[in-house]
């Protein structure tokens, strides 16, 4: 795991006024917390559908989302709040579900990175200071979470 004091600090080329400073690094030890995880390989680059031959991917995925989009989103200064970075990486595990049959491996282990994700976010107080309203994602309730599988 990720602890705040042994994580690469990262530079950052953000336009002033975008996000805190507070809210970007919490967002960062997020992603760099996500990607330890073993589970979360298949999420870290975009999908290469042509490798893959996944004719179809582009017609099912309207907007394909991988962990290094978000991260280099972030990065480069393209989010404007916490709730962004939060739904593009829950666009990541819908995707995911919305391609694959539900019990394929892939998408349990989308299940378990969103729960896990969720779980970090709550430990890191991502939310601390922002005004959250009924529709971002990750809520602390059982019913937001199950809304998003479907």
């Amino acid at each position: 795991m990720c602890i705040r004091d042994r994580c690469k600090p990262m530079m950052l080329t953000m336009k002033p006024g975008t996000m805190k400073r507070e809210q970007i690094s919490k967002a960062l030890i997020l992603l760099q917390t996500i990607e330890i995880d073993p589970q979360s390989r298949e999420f870290q680059q975009p999908v290469d559908y042509v490798k893959l031959g996944l004719a179809d991917y582009p017609d099912i995925i309207e907007t394909p989302m991988d962990l290094s989009t978000v991260k280099k989103k972030l990065k480069g200064g393209k989010y404007f709040g916490i709730e962004e970075i939060m739904s593009d990486i829950q666009l990541i595990w819908d995707n995911c579900r919305a391609y694959n049959q539900p019990e394929s491996g892939i998408c349990k282990m989308a299940d378990y990175m969103e729960n896990f994700t969720k779980k970090t976010a709550e430990r890191l107080n991502i939310y601390e200071g922002v005004r959250r309203s009924e529709e971002l994602p990750f809520r602390n309730n059982e019913e937001g979470a199950e809304s998003s599988n479907a």
